[in-house]
């Protein structure tokens, strides 16, 4: 194994480690940087402390590298099943955090993805062209998510 491998400091995740990693995916979505090492920037100008309050770059590297979802035991043998769980605990607190307002909007929504799944759709007339579809019921006058769910095609296509 060669000295500066991830894997040579390896430690187990604690549940609080894997609760801070989520925090930082979903804060990382609000502070749009290029690269994933502009996160942990130290120079003043790129700095955003929370980053590094929270993980240092290195633990935080681990974790992202190695990160790997996999259906509970006794799961149906589907592809949704690896992320199903994550999308019913989102689904359950964005319920619980926020109650909408009378006016809210069923829509269909593109989330931008470019990686490799066979759900991937393409819109060339969007300002969004490669990404997941779901629907979604919205807030309208604060654009708040309260649910989701994956379209038929995507659906269809995991399963």
């Amino acid at each position: 194994m060669r000295p500066h491998s991830i894997w040579t400091m390896w430690t187990d995740i604690t549940l609080s480690e894997m609760k801070a990693y989520f925090g930082v995916i979903m804060n990382m979505v609000l502070h749009d940087r290029p690269c994933i090492f502009d996160y942990f920037s130290t120079e003043w100008i790129n700095s955003v402390p929370f980053f590094v309050d929270v993980f240092a770059r290195y633990r935080f590297l681990q974790i992202h590298c190695l990160l790997h979802a996999a259906p509970p035991q006794g799961a149906g043998t589907g592809k949704a099943d690896k992320v199903q769980n994550v999308m019913d605990c989102v689904s359950v607190q964005s319920l619980e955090y926020f109650i909408p307002g009378p006016n809210i909007s069923i829509d269909e929504s593109t989330i931008a993805f470019k990686g490799r799944v066979s759900c991937k759709m393409y819109n060339p007339n969007k300002p969004t062209k490669w990404g997941l579809r779901l629907y979604v019921v919205a807030d309208s006058s604060t654009a708040y998510i309260s649910a989701f769910q994956p379209t038929v095609t995507i659906l269809s296509k995991f399963l």
